[in-house]
C-alpha cells in the first residue's frame, strides 16, 4: 500500500542525508578551487624567465611547491591577481 506521509524519522534521515551531501559537495568545490589556484600560479610563475624567478628567490625547481603552499593560503585566489606573476 502507498504511504502519503512519512514518518519523523524517515524525514530526519533525509534531511541528515541533504546536510550530509552538501558539506561533502562543499569539500570537493573547495578542493577544486585550491586545485585550479595551484596550477594557475604554477603557470604563471612557469612562464617567468630563469632570471625573473632569481630575482624573486625562486628556482624552477622550485615552482611546484610555491604554488601549492600559496594556493592553500586563505585569501590566495584574490591576493593572486594583484601579484605581478
Amino acid at each position: 500500500m502507498l504511504r502519503l506521509v512519512a514518518s519523523s524519522h524517515e524525514v530526519r534521515r533525509a534531511e541528515q542525508f541533504g546536510v550530509r551531501l552538501l558539506a561533502t559537495l562543499r569539500r570537493l568545490w573547495t578542493r577544486y578551487q585550491t586545485h585550479r589556484a595551484m596550477q594557475k600560479t604554477a603557470m604563471r610563475l612557469g612562464e617567468l624567465s630563469d632570471a625573473a624567478l632569481k630575482d624573486i628567490g625562486l628556482s624552477r625547481s622550485e615552482i611546484e611547491g610555491v604554488a601549492r603552499h600559496v594556493s592553500r593560503e586563505p585569501t590566495s585566489s584574490s591576493r593572486l591577481h594583484s601579484r605581478p606573476w
